[in-house]
């Protein structure tokens, strides 16, 4: 029997290891294209824009937008697939989810339109004019 040196950080260099397997590209599926998204409000003079980071985006179309009265309403359905093969191994993953966020908006507003850049999409509300 050999004898071999003690190593008091073995059980955290094993930690490291399963703790890093975690990473693989299926952290990327539950991060990047869940479908989660945040709204930003900002508002100017003649409008209001609600700026929407929707992360793996690709198109406007794949929200749904709805303003009524004071009230943003955002969805999206998301549905993805991805699978992983290798030598050794193989790995599939299918997720499928709707998320919705409303937002009181600070006036009330009489029209809007929609602009898609840098990944972001952009809601513009014009406000009602000014009484006075």
């Amino acid at each position: 029997m050999s004898l071999m040196p003690y190593d008091p950080f073995q059980l955290f260099k094993l930690l490291q290891r399963q703790m890093d397997s975690f990473h693989t590209p299926y952290s990327s599926l539950l991060s990047e294209e869940t479908g989660a998204f945040s709204i930003l409000l900002r508002e100017t003079e003649k409008e209001v824009v609600a700026i929407c980071h929707a992360p793996g985006l690709k198109r406007m179309e794949e929200m749904e937008i709805e303003v009524k009265g004071q009230l943003l309403t955002v969805a999206r359905n998301m549905k993805s697939t991805e699978e992983l093969k290798g030598k050794n191994i193989y790995k599939s993953r299918r997720y499928s989810g709707y998320f919705c966020k409303s937002l009181s908006l600070p006036c009330p507003v009489k029209g809007w339109y929609t602009t898609f850049e840098d990944g972001a999409l952009k809601i513009h509300m014009s406000k009602f004019p000014a009484i006075g």
